[in-house]
């Protein structure tokens, strides 16, 4: 049985320690397991009580071949921002005020507690309380500062939620097994996921208190919808008919492929107003890495030293979050600034 802590509304100021070396080493995930976590409760990597900030600016593509198809390559300064006494942090969402959601985890078997939601934003961390639940992941936020995400009740169900200063609402697709949100924009639109019956996943937006199930044409049973924008246009991740997940973009009704230069796998997870895209990929190696896109551009997204490495929301100035694994398999949050 997973114990969660009963913190309702408390602040917590992260702890911030300077790191001038490398931070993440060596480790692996399969990527079709990514892939598949990130589809109702949107993340699979979750790190400690600490902030690193990562020397160095990154923006070249992780090898030579995929540099000849990358244009305009991004830089970025990294910074990590860990809840305190927690092996593992992820960020999952951030809005234009610089607001993150994202959630925490403690894996030793001596503190069994599940994941919990939260909010980060001047300068302290604010637990998420979802009464009864027995683990969830706040995944998005909008800049009313609306948080959107997922939890796990006492029967293992999982259903959506969102937070607003305190008010929780539960999110569940009609007739759905397993229903995960996952992003919300300022008109307080809401992208997410849900499971059917048959075994198939399914994205869905909902709008005025409306559901539309939205799947890629073709998709092999498997469409997940992990961002949206002020524009209504949505990003996510479907797998093709040879069992390959690729990204995404919807807009005005009709689906884009989206593919990283030489991968073996593409989520797009998070995407901003002025079409700027982020998310992650495998490369040939089966290796992750983060990745933007800016007008058909990409930029490989990697903090020196870390492996493993997704983005899964962009806001409106460019900055991105996510989280990279170090050698102990521990997942740390990731906030990225470009670099001026």
């Amino acid at each position: 049985m997973r114990i969660r802590y009963a913190i309702a509304a408390a602040l917590v100021t992260a702890v911030v320690l300077v790191i001038t070396g490398s931070s993440f080493q060596d480790a692996s995930t399969p990527s079709e397991t990514r892939g598949r976590l990130h589809s109702l409760f949107h993340s699979a990597r979750p790190g400690p009580a600490r902030a690193a900030h990562f020397p160095g600016r990154q923006g070249d593509a992780s090898n030579a071949d995929q540099a000849e198809k990358l244009n305009s390559p991004v830089a970025y300064d990294f910074v990590s921002i860990d809840y305190p006494t927690a092996p593992e942090t992820v960020f999952d969402g951030i809005n234009d005020h610089g607001w993150i959601a994202g959630w925490f985890n403690f894996t030793p078997a001596s503190s069994p507690v599940g994941d919990t939601p939260v909010l980060y934003r001047d300068g302290g961390f604010q637990v998420i309380n979802i009464p009864g639940s027995t683990g969830g992941r706040a995944v998005g936020i909008n800049k009313k500062g609306h948080v959107v995400g997922a939890y796990e009740d006492a029967g293992g169900s999982e259903h959506g939620f969102e937070w607003d200063d305190g008010k929780l609402s539960t999110i569940d697709f009609p007739g759905a097994l397993l229903t995960g949100v996952q992003g919300i924009n300022d008109s307080n639109q809401i992208a997410g996921a849900y499971l059917e019956a048959s075994g198939n996943l399914h994205a869905f937006l909902l709008s005025g208190g409306a559901f539309t199930t939205l799947d890629f044409p073709g998709a092999a049973g498997f469409t997940s919808a992990l961002g949206i924008n002020n524009l209504g246009e949505i990003v996510g991740e479907y797998k093709d008919a040879g069992g390959i997940y690729r990204g995404y973009l919807y807009s005005g009704g009709s689906f884009i492929s989206i593919d990283f230069p030489g991968a073996v796998l593409t989520a797009a997870a998070g995407v901003n107003d002025k079409g700027e895209i982020a998310g992650w990929y495998d490369d040939a190696n089966h290796q992750g890495h983060g990745f933007t896109m800016r007008a058909g551009s990409f930029t490989s997204v990697d903090p020196p030293g870390a492996t493993d490495v997704f983005l899964v929301a962009v806001n409106n100035k460019g900055r991105t979050v996510g989280a990279a694994r170090d050698a102990q398999g521990e997942y740390h949050s990731l906030l990225a600034t470009p670099s001026k």
